[in-house]
């Protein structure tokens, strides 16, 4: 997606499970973005600027409680 100034928007949603549980976002050394999104409790690995999804891990088991 392109704002009115032809910029690339990054594709990562934001979203909130509850009033305090919302996407969170990680940077790691090699500057890809790792995001986890609490409504489907998935972990997703971005490119450094957010605008392609390059992996989405499945979890066996939740990470946090209901």
């Amino acid at each position: 997606m392109h704002d009115r100034n032809g910029i690339e928007q990054p594709l990562i949603p934001y979203v909130c499970a509850s009033e305090f549980t919302c996407t969170t976002l990680g940077n790691p050394d090699d500057g890809r973005i790792v995001a986890y999104e609490p409504t489907t409790e998935t972990p997703v690995v971005y490119d450094s600027l957010g605008l392609n999804e390059l992996l989405r891990v499945s979890l066996a088991e939740p990470l946090v409680d209901a």
